[in-house]
């Protein structure tokens, strides 16, 4: 066969169009024969992807609600079949990106939070957050949750807040301190917006006063290393969208790259292996108090 013939047996125009429905069918087939790990909300539809296509299925028992083992009955409706395991929920939710949020509180029959920084640039934010399937929610909370493109799923509470802080705000709720008096020591500003916001709830002669989240640099860097359970030393500009940040982490000190405008990393200041700039600011402070890296300024 000449090279003429093989690509004109190639080319788009000698693709057979029933050939590529036929292996679409089976494969469709195949993935919707098998069970499927899936949360799960209470009267709301869940979805599959079969070769890049998402299909959309009504849970035949409409009042089941939480993580299930799902199975096709039909295209267009899936059976509860089983519990997955945690460790099944895991690999579930390590597929998707994790966000931390500060927890309001319930309204409409659903639970909504905050952003516990505003300069993430994976997903545009704005205003509160419905997180689906929490468990024992409590108010000012930082928990971690993975986004699938649509929905906020509950993964865990943030281990590294430290809950003192979100007691401490839950009591002057209760005791109804105005926000131009409160002062809880390491409540940082999502946290204090978060407090004027429910404040304002059982007030709304003041709803005037909410103000817009803060947009500084120092605020948001500052606000990122607190909920990561670090302290900011200092920063200083090194030229345009670059700013050097010098932190505390359990004691030891160090000086990292970023970009303010989403706090993403440009140089760790240790070895990274040239991944550098697949952490934030945030879940670098992971990295280093996990790694046990010692003063590096």
């Amino acid at each position: 066969m000449t090279r003429d013939e093989r690509e004109k047996k190639t080319s788009p125009s000698h693709l057979d169009p029933l050939a590529m429905i036929n292996r679409l069918a089976a494969e469709e087939e195949r993935v919707l024969s098998r069970s499927f790990v899936a949360p799960v909300v209470r009267g709301q539809q869940v979805s599959v992807r079969v070769e890049g296509i998402a299909y959309t299925m009504s849970v035949t028992d409409r009042n089941f609600e939480g993580w299930a083992i799902l199975k096709s009955s039909s295209p267009k409706k899936a059976t509860v079949c089983g519990a997955p395991t945690l460790e099944q929920i895991k690999n579930y939710l390590q597929l998707l990106p994790r966000f931390r949020l500060i927890l309001l509180e319930e309204f409409d029959n659903q639970l909504w939070s905050l952003q516990a920084y505003n300069a993430d640039s994976r997903a545009q934010i704005s205003g509160p957050i419905s997180i689906k399937l929490a468990q024992r929610p409590s108010r000012f909370e930082t928990v971690c949750a993975r986004f699938d493109g649509t929905s906020f799923w509950y993964e865990s509470a943030d281990r590294r807040r430290d809950p003192a802080v979100a007691q401490a705000l839950r009591e002057a709720l209760q005791a109804d301190v105005s926000p131009e008096s409160l002062h809880v020591l390491g409540a940082v500003p999502q946290e204090k917006l978060a407090y004027r916001m429910l404040w304002i709830r059982k007030h709304p002669e003041f709803a005037g006063s909410v103000p817009r989240a803060p947009q500084s640099d120092l605020q948001r860097i500052e606000g990122a290393l607190n909920h990561a359970g670090a302290q900011l030393d200092g920063f200083w500009s090194e030229g345009a969208d670059r700013v050097s940040v010098r932190y505390v982490v359990d004691g030891n000190t160090h000086v990292s790259s970023i970009r303010p405008s989403d706090l993403s990393v440009i140089s760790a200041g240790i070895c990274l292996s040239g991944m550098d700039q697949n952490f934030d600011l945030t879940s670098l402070v992971g990295v280093m108090r996990e790694s046990g890296y010692d003063d590096d300024y």
